[in-house]
């Protein structure tokens, strides 16, 4: 048999796939998605929102401007939304838009706002709708629908078969979902490797920041940028646990589930792809699972030894002098080996969100757009403070905050070596200048 996929050959093409049995019949397979803009404007805000911003909370609660649904509305909802699609394509069909073929059949996915609760009751719905409208007689040999039960409901109006659809076991799954973890913790690097630089360069082009005292602040700066990033370069280069989001823990898993990246490596890089394969080939023995899987193993297991190796440094200074304070330990961690970690960490994060994604990123451009909002730098042309203020020993004092009012105190529970954490003032102790 052969399957095409008309519509990645040409755009716009109807049906979407067309089947070619051995003895020559074609059949037509359309695919269509019963579904609503504004579902898909929602669930994508959701997912950007996942993705790329650092706002933990989310609104709880339902939709304020939903009018939920009584009696049986959302059956019918969901019959008349699906009995929406099923016509259109009817009558795309009928008018000659699509390819000829023996036979042609229609696929559509149920991913409709309003919820399936009870299948019989939405399929005797439709059917009645399909009764009205006279469009029983659709010309698809099969109407078959895919519900969000995980349920295919196969020849809708023949003889109705309820398939179920287990879970498909891939680990390309978990792979993509631990690297979204990863890449937030990648962003959370460059962004503060961002900020910090622009503070060094205006440091260093402004004499008065320099020398003692006001050099202090500057070399704080370095402290605590060195500790927090080199703490984030050990939690995803480092040793790791089974929970834990870690860069290398991905290669591990991916070292172990080899056999689905094959094929990637070949399309996006080639030339790696073309040595591991002159490399397993002279090996004596053939691996049980194929030379493909063999093949992956070497070339992720190649990035693996370069993480290692380029956060070594990073790593030794974060648990000897950040996590430990060891002052006997020789450690000569410069600022150069944290900025050869975090490269390396943004390269294969972008390395294998291609791989496992199939689609560049840029993740150094997504930070300086996404988390660093336009104008943060103006604050180094104000003045902070006056000498009166300063006078005040303001080190010395307890932060304006009560105890009894626990809207004041912010949780550290939810601390990130790779963000700030803010504490809430209270306005009564706001001074004028």
């Amino acid at each position: 048999m052969r399957l095409e996929h008309l519509g990645l050959i040409q755009s716009g093409a109807a049906p979407d796939f067309r089947l070619t049995l051995a003895d020559g019949t074609t059949v037509g397979i359309e695919v269509t998605e019963a579904t609503t803009s504004q579902l898909h404007q929602r669930l994508a805000a959701n997912e950007q929102r996942w993705m790329c911003s650092d706002q933990e909370a989310v609104a709880k609660g339902l939709d304020p401007t939903s009018p939920g649904w009584s009696g049986d509305s959302h059956v019918r909802e969901w019959a008349a939304l699906v009995f929406e699609f099923i016509s259109r394509k009817t009558q795309q069909l009928s008018k000659g838009h699509f390819q000829v073929a023996a036979h042609q059949d229609l696929v559509v996915y149920a991913d409709t706002p309003a919820p399936l609760i009870d299948l019989n009751a939405a399929l005797a719905a439709l059917l009645d709708l399909m009764a009205a409208g006279k469009t029983d007689d659709t010309r698809f040999r099969y109407v078959s629908i895919i519900t969000t039960t995980n349920k295919l409901v196969f020849d809708l109006f023949g003889e109705t078969v309820e398939v179920s659809m287990p879970t498909v076991s891939n680990p390309l799954y978990d792979f993509a979902w631990d690297l979204r973890e990863i890449l937030r913790e990648a962003m959370g690097l460059l962004c503060n490797r961002y900020i910090f630089r622009a503070h060094q360069e205006i440091v260093r082009r402004n004499s008065n920041l320099q020398g003692s005292p006001r050099g202090r602040f500057s070399d704080w700066i370095q402290t605590i940028y060195a500790t927090a990033n080199a703490v984030a370069v050990r939690r995803l280069a480092g040793d790791y646990e089974s929970n834990d989001v870690n860069l290398r823990k991905l290669l591990d898993a991916i070292i172990r589930e080899p056999k689905f990246l094959w094929t990637r490596f070949e399309r996006f890089f080639p030339d790696d792809a073309g040595v591991a394969r002159v490399a397993v080939a002279g090996v004596s023995g053939r691996p049980k699972d194929g030379w493909q899987s063999e093949a992956v193993r070497r070339l992720v297991g190649q990035d693996r030894t370069l993480l290692i190796n380029a956060a070594q440094k990073a790593n030794e200074f974060a648990s000897k002098r950040a996590a430990h304070n060891n002052t006997a330990a020789q450690v000569r961690t410069k600022f150069r080996d944290l900025d050869q970690a975090i490269d390396s960490i943004k390269d294969l994060a972008e390395k294998y969100f291609l791989l496992i994604y199939e689609e560049r990123r840029d993740l150094l451009q997504e930070t300086v757009s996404r988390k660093i909002p336009k104008g943060w730098d103006a604050i180094f042309l104000e003045p902070w403070t006056s000498e009166d203020v300063l006078a005040e020993k303001l080190g010395e004092l307890e932060p304006p905050m009560f105890p009894a009012d626990k809207n004041h105190w912010t949780s550290l529970n939810n601390y990130s070596s790779t963000r700030p954490v803010y504490l809430k003032r209270d306005p009564r102790f706001e001074r004028s200048q």
